[in-house]
């Protein structure tokens, strides 16, 4: 997904790129907490 949208910005589906914020941020969120656990 990067690699479109850096290069292909002007044909990104923004309600797909919101979705998939919508989706993954608070995943990504709570495996980045479980390492920040593990190294403290």
């Amino acid at each position: 997904m990067r690699d479109i949208l850096i290069h292909k910005y002007f044909g990104v589906d923004l309600g797909l790129t919101w979705e998939v914020v919508k989706k993954d941020i608070p995943k990504l969120k709570e495996e980045i907490l479980k390492i920040i656990g593990r190294v403290r």
